[in-house]
């Protein structure tokens, strides 16, 4: 599982901080990748590259989650290659696309299962978490908007200005947050929007950070706490 995950991320990694814009955008925001420090060459990088697609194609076919890991590679292609960055919106598709093969992935190689086998209740999680990197992912653009102002980068925050687009962050992460909560039928019968305010507040709390500290430091952290209440 652990081996499927770290090629896989390991290569979207190495298609991430390759191209010119990226660098440049690192040089300001993430001065301390191997890249933007010229630590490493991007011809070096391309050779990993080769090497990698050998490694990830390798572990899916015998471990299993061979579906998800072609999916990965190909919307880590569109995304870093084929300019889907370019785009915000297909960037947060693709983004939502990304993610949820990363958890499909793990997944099918641990249980030895496809998640579109039995009652398909895996695979419509899935589609509801990739809803919800899609509409929230553009959090992670705040504490970069400087680099990205930089490398012209077209972010959400740049497109619709960073008021709307942290409010549209708020409508997405309690909307989503109150659909999770009724998809896993929390709560009693009777009152089963009960089930939805304990997931909402700390939703609200977590949105508040994007608010109350709007410096790139706070942004930073914000993001971190929903990364990982998106992975958990």
């Amino acid at each position: 599982m652990f081996l499927w995950l770290w090629s896989n991320l390991f290569l979207f990694t190495l298609h991430n901080q390759r191209s010119v814009s990226a660098i440049s955008e690192g040089k300001i925001n993430k001065p301390w990748r191997s890249l933007s420090a010229g630590r490493i060459s991007s011809r070096q990088v391309r050779m990993l590259i080769y090497c990698m697609y050998s490694a990830i194609f390798t572990v899916s076919g015998t471990m299993g989650g061979a579906v998800p890991c072609i999916l990965e590679a190909f919307s880590c292609l569109w995304y870093n290659e084929w300019n889907g960055v370019s785009n915000p919106l297909l960037k947060n598709l693709l983004n939502g696309v990304g993610f949820a093969c990363f958890f499909a992935g793990p997944l099918e190689v641990v249980t030895d299962n496809s998640v579109v086998s039995g009652d398909m209740k895996v695979f419509m999680w899935l589609l509801v978490l990739a809803g919800a990197i899609m509409t929230t992912v553009h959090a992670q653009d705040f504490r970069d908007i400087e680099g990205d102002r930089v490398s012209g980068r077209k972010t959400v925050p740049l497109l619709i200005g960073d008021q709307k687009a942290r409010s549209a962050l708020v409508v997405g992460i309690i909307g989503w947050t109150a659909l999770s909560c009724w998809f896993w039928d929390l709560g009693s019968a009777e009152r089963p929007w009960l089930s939805c305010i304990p997931g909402c507040v700390a939703g609200t709390i977590v949105v508040w950070g994007f608010y109350w500290n709007k410096t790139r430091e706070g942004d930073r952290r914000s993001t971190l706490v929903i990364i990982m209440g998106k992975s958990s």
